[in-house]
């Protein structure tokens, strides 16, 4: 192998831990997902009140924002299933529906963990997309909100909370695993079954063997109970050599 195809491989492997590495947060329900790592869970912001639980303003609008629930105030011509509303002085605008919460990105690192709603209004699709950023400091907050590109109807918003640091997975108990021997007998059965299938058939078709030649090793393998005899009865005797003696 030269020194280029060697880059090439090097390449390739890092190519390979950095798309397993970077593994998407699976969304567990539309507050929260999990990665091997830990999980996000946002339920703790959950609002009790009548009032929106987050409200900010950008671009002559004001948006107000329930994670985890719906808004309890109409928006548009919706009573219920809103999770983001975007008003003015004279209208509001269904910016995203609970149901629709999908979880992007990763929660660690230098990666984004994106929540987006999206609501169709009308043949008029709008989407939020919350960038949810860990804070260990601040229970929730959100900061800025911006319409990118403007006229798109995507509306990006800061979410700074210590919810959205990772939290350790509690492990389900009553999920069986695989034990660690039993994967390495499942690992053991598999090499000899490829060893005696792949064995046996390069013995008939390249070596042309025929009867117990086929199988591979065949000479090792009728002596090995000759060579278990010999060593059980080298143990009995102290790990000691067999002495003889000619009589005189």
């Amino acid at each position: 192998m030269d020194f280029e195809q060697v880059i090439i491989s090097l390449y390739c492997l890092f190519s390979i831990v950095s798309l397993t590495s970077g593994e998407d947060c699976l969304k567990i329900d539309q507050c929260s997902c999990k990665t091997s790592q830990g999980a996000v869970d946002l339920h703790p912001l959950a609002n009790d009140q009548e009032n929106p639980r987050f409200t900010v303003v950008g671009g002559g609008y004001t948006y107000d924002y329930e994670p985890c629930k719906e808004l309890t105030k109409p928006c548009a011509t919706k009573t219920s299933g809103v999770a983001v509303c975007q008003r003015n002085t004279d209208n509001s605008y269904i910016a995203g529906d609970v149901d629709s919460a999908t979880f992007s990105g990763v929660p660690f690192g230098n990666s984004r963990l994106n929540l987006t709603y999206t609501s169709e209004n009308g043949g008029v699709l709008r989407k939020s997309v919350f960038h949810i950023v860990c804070v260990t400091t601040e229970s929730g907050k959100l900061v800025s909100v911006k319409e990118d590109p403007p006229g798109s109807g995507v509306y990006l918003f800061e979410l700074q909370t210590k919810y959205a640091c990772l939290s350790p997975i509690t492990p389900d108990n009553n999920k069986k695993h695989i034990s660690t021997g039993s994967v390495l007998l499942i690992i053991f059965f598999v090499l000899i079954t490829v060893y005696l299938v792949g064995g046996i058939l390069f013995m008939k078709f390249f070596a042309g063997a025929q009867g117990v030649e086929l199988i591979p090793n065949y000479e090792f393998w009728s002596s090995l109970p000759g060579y278990i005899k010999d060593g059980c009865m080298f143990t009995c005797r102290g790990c000691k050599t067999e002495s003889s003696y000619s009589q005189i």
